[in-house]
């Protein structure tokens, strides 16, 4: 055999390892997300059944039959894995900024609230009080990255913004209050829904108020 025919079988074989190699990891790598899922799909369950501080680590594992070594590989704690599930939210959220610059401050308002309740109305109310329970102690702290408090007001804070930036709102708006105004009616809605004992629609609540705060907030 030839010096260059040697080269070339060598060359030959790299890549076809190369290509299995990537096959392998692609493969791995979607069972990995696959597993991720199954975990917060699991947990997800747990947590509005029992509430986060009832829930052990080994109790998701069990319903995810996975060991705890499995568990710690995709997640740190169960913290982490409880605020995984509210974080999805603040990328629906940015996407609907992003997307939604060419409406009126008043449309952009109610599609913000009717977002966050359809959200709200999803998750149950024992998994939104768990992660809004910094309010419900009373830690009025808006800005907590935690809650899905924190980030509807730092959204609703964006869009307020903007309407400033591209001259829809007068200048001296009063940007910090119609904030505030809007966070304060979407989280007392909230509270008021995990504490009821009464069964009714978070999601028909707030958007039955949704046109007369986005009004009130516009004229300020």
């Amino acid at each position: 055999m030839s010096h260059t025919m040697a080269k070339v079988q060598s060359k030959t074989a790299g890549s076809n390892e190369l290509v299995i190699s990537m096959r392998e990891y692609g493969a791995r790598a979607k069972q990995a997300a696959k597993t991720r899922k199954k975990i917060q799909e699991a947990s997800l369950l747990l947590f509005e059944q029992y509430g986060y501080d009832n829930v052990s680590i080994d109790q998701i594992c069990e319903a995810c039959g996975i060991s705890k070594g499995g568990f710690y590989h995709h997640f740190k704690s169960k913290s982490e894995l409880f605020l995984q599930g509210v974080s999805s939210l603040e990328d629906e959220y940015a996407g609907f900024v992003s997307t939604s610059e060419g409406l009126s401050l008043e449309r952009r308002i109610c599609g913000l609230l009717e977002r966050a309740a359809a959200f709200t109305e999803r998750r149950g109310k024992r998994y939104i009080a768990e992660a809004t329970k910094y309010l419900v102690v009373g830690k009025n702290d808006y800005s907590d990255p935690r809650s899905v408090i924190g980030i509807f007001h730092n959204s609703a804070e964006s869009i307020i913004q903007q309407a400033v930036d591209r001259g829809e709102l007068r200048q001296g708006y009063p940007m910090e209050i119609a904030t505030d105004v809007v966070s304060a009616y979407f989280s007392g809605e909230v509270i008021n829904w995990c504490f009821s004992s009464e069964p009714y629609s978070i999601n028909e609540r707030v958007l039955a108020g949704a046109t007369c705060i986005a009004r009130a907030v516009a004229g300020l």
